[in-house]
């Protein structure tokens, strides 16, 4: 069917397609909702050749002639809409779910449905709408004035009784049944009707989420971890700030920096962190242990705290916690009955998989701290599951009962409170990982629950400080190179014989060198070497002249490199840091070197290496382009699940009922143990019938044989 023939059809159908939309309660509407994805898409690339002619036709006079004692065009449709408009939007909840259930049946075939649909379904019928478009562009605008003069009665008539026959269903569909308009009105209502709807497509705009949250009061505990945790948990909390959420953020460090709508607390002597030791010479077990024995109490200690004390009274509608030895805030939430979410500063790790609410398969994932790589060895698999086996054990029954014990025992929260055990799994709403999950390797499965927030941080560079940028310009073709360790390495702690080896490298470069330094001098320090306390860090890793960053591994930076498609080196001292960037260097973008291996030539050479690698590059901005590539940015998409628990009250029906199950019933052991047994006793019956009848048939045959004989 073609364009002329579609809208004669529509013509000719206009009464039942009128009659119809007001059964619908706006059913001529319904068609522009259902289409407005599909057909009318094609016609917004045509509009300015088409549309737009018209519009120009109607300011001539053409649509004036359509609504006499109108000012000019559609102006009579303006004031229309007070009354009818605004009234099909009264009874929208009544017309437009009446219109979602039947919109994809018979309305389809009614009225200018079947020209839409005409146009939708294949792209030569689009083609003749769009030779009917350029016919009604090169209609003269007399002969439009004098189709539409033609009609001014009857559209009058018919723009009255539309707009004052909308009071009741009955009453819409009485006047529209006694209309019947002859097809040159139909044509002009349909020219009115698509110019409204293109419109309506040109000015739309994307919508994120319909829903909306109330502003509400947050407390956040992040005392426990370090700075680079407080970097990411802070960065939520502004996005949180930034939707008019009051925050209120126990915090283990001291800040000055004043956030809108973010009320920081700080309760001194509780994170273990701030009493580190020379990390360049501390061994990290030793660190682990130290920070395992102190850890039950220390969580103690922020809750009876003087400043928790003068706050905890507030109502809070959410509480979010550093899944880091913070569990003992689950007693103060279950006793106000507010919804927890924990925060990871890291990717979800075995020992956390309970607070997820997500299964974990260590065959495919490995133990974070092994450094193994995918696909896993057999002795992979049996170290991951020994590791976990034994972090699972220690936890559940030396940390959990410990920081349980040391809770009642202070009186802190009434006998009857349930087990923390029993709280980790049943309070988490949500699990927020510090993680890009299309740069995962391996990709892994996840529940409802865990929400991905990676790179919530990262942000695009401005301009650096005037006399850094001229310093940074002044480096030349041959750019500079940013070396930092970190918030929680100290970097004058670091060994005179490394300092050196540094320093001698630094000077028979020909890149300029620009050193996160904690102190204002340096001895020897070559010329091309600049020393500062503090950097912007993303604005010197987005400059277009960095030429390489060399870092201590922490995954916050690996994140802002990756952003920024900046290619690493990387020295690891603690925690993490080693895993990081070893994970780097098997990718394909960035290369690492432990601190006994350092010496002139690995460094000079590693450096020189990684500056003129153009795989790397190539490499770290592809994974650049992947971390941006996303439908939401990780500040919007984060945000928009914490409000989702805040409407939904815990929204405890994300949970995946896997986490109250017994592992052996999660993995089917007790299934796959009984099909084990019962296929082992069926060849253990078989085998023993064919032992018996073979030694039946060899007496049988040997009874013969001596008979014979006899």
């Amino acid at each position: 069917m073609g364009a002329g023939d579609g809208l004669a059809a529509y013509s000719k159908g206009a009464g039942e397609g009128l009659a119809a939309y007001s059964k619908g309660a706006g059913k001529g509407l319904a068609a522009y909702r259902w289409v407005q994805e599909r057909a009318w898409l094609h016609v917004a690339r045509v509009q300015e050749r088409a549309w737009l002619h018209v519009a120009r036709v109607q300011g001539g006079g053409g649509l004036a002639a359509y609504s006499k004692g109108a000012e000019e065009g559609l102006g009579a449709l303006a004031r229309v809409q007070e009354r009818a408009w605004l009234h099909i939007a009264r009874v929208q909840e009544r017309a437009w779910l009446h219109i979602a259930r039947v919109q994809g049946t018979a309305w389809l075939r009614k009225g200018a449905g079947r020209v839409l649909l005409e146009a939708h379904t294949t792209r030569n019928r689009v083609i003749r709408v769009r030779f009917y478009v350029r016919d009604l562009m090169m209609m003269s605008e007399d002969k439009i004035v004098s189709e539409l003069a033609q009609q001014d009665v009857i559209e009058a008539k018919f723009i009255t009784r539309y707009s004052e026959g909308y009071t009741s269903d009955t009453r819409d569909h009485n006047a529209y049944r006694d209309m019947r308009l002859p097809g040159s009105v139909a044509v002009a209502v349909a020219v009115v009707v698509v110019a409204m709807m293109v419109m309506a497509v040109k000015t739309a705009t994307p919508i994120e989420s319909t829903q909306t949250t109330v502003a509400s009061r947050i407390l956040v505990v992040d005392l426990f971890g370090t700075r680079s945790h407080k970097n990411f948990i802070m960065a939520i909390a502004e996005e949180l700030a930034q939707r008019n959420h009051k925050i209120t953020y126990l915090t283990g460090f001291e800040s000055t920096h004043i956030r809108p709508n973010v009320r920081e607390v700080y309760i001194p002597n509780t994170n273990f962190f701030n009493s580190l030791s020379n990390l360049f010479t501390s061994n990290s077990w030793g660190i682990t242990g130290d920070a395992l024995r102190l850890m039950h109490t220390s969580c103690a200690q922020g809750l009876v705290s003087p400043k928790f004390q003068s706050i905890q009274d507030e109502k809070f509608d959410l509480v979010i916690l550093n899944v880091v030895f913070s569990d003992c805030f689950l007693l103060y939430a279950y006793t106000n009955q507010i919804p927890v979410i924990y925060v990871s500063a890291n990717q979800v790790q075995s020992m956390y998989n309970d607070l997820a609410g997500t299964p974990y398969f260590p065959s495919i994932g490995g133990n974070h701290f092994l450094d193994l790589e995918f696909p896993l060895t057999f002795t992979g698999r049996m170290f991951t599951v020994l590791v976990d086996l034994f972090a699972a054990t220690w936890g559940y029954w030396q940390y959990i009962p410990s920081m349980d014990a040391d809770l009642r025992s202070r009186k802190l929260f009434p006998d009857d409170v349930p087990s923390l055990a029993e709280l980790r799994v049943n309070s988490s709403s949500l699990f927020i990982t510090n993680s890009v999950r299309t740069l995962e390797t391996p990709a892994m499965p996840y529940t409802p629950t865990v929400v991905h927030a990676g790179g919530i941080h990262c942000r695009p560079s401005q301009p650096l400080p005037q006399d850094l940028e001229e310093w940074a310009v002044g480096s030349g073709t041959e750019g500079f190179i940013y070396f930092s360790l970190g918030s929680l390495v100290k970097p004058s702690d670091m060994p005179e014989k490394y300092r050196s080896v540094f320093l001698k490298v630094f000077s028979s470069l020909e890149q300029r060198v620009l050193w996160k330094w904690d102190e204002e001098t340096m001895e020897g320090l070559p010329p091309n070497v600049r020393l500062s306390k503090w950097l912007p860090q993303q604005d010197v890793l987005g400059h277009p002249q960095l030429r390489l960053f060399m870092t201590h591994g922490g995954l916050l930076s690996l994140q802002e490199a990756t952003y920024h498609g900046v290619p690493v080196f990387g020295f690891p001292v603690a925690v993490d840091q080693r895993t990081n960037i070893k994970k780097a260097q098997r990718e394909g973008w960035g290369r690492a070197l432990s601190w006994e291996d350092l010496t002139y030539d690995t460094l000079r050479n590693n450096i020189l290496d990684v500056i003129q690698n153009t795989r790397m590059r190539v490499e770290v901005v592809r994974r650049s382009g992947v971390m941006r590539d996303q439908p939401m940015s990780p500040g919007a998409w984060t945000t928009y699940w914490i409000e989702y628990v805040i409407r939904h009250r815990g929204a405890t029906h994300l949970r995946c009922p896997a986490v109250h199950m017994p592992w052996y019933q999660l993995y089917n052991v007790d299934v796959w143990l009984t099909v084990v047994a019962v296929t082992g006793m069926l060849l253990l019956l078989v085998f023993w019938l064919a032992y018996g009848c073979l030694r039946c048939v060899f007496s049988h045959c040997l009874a013969r044989t001596k008979s014979k004989r006899d």
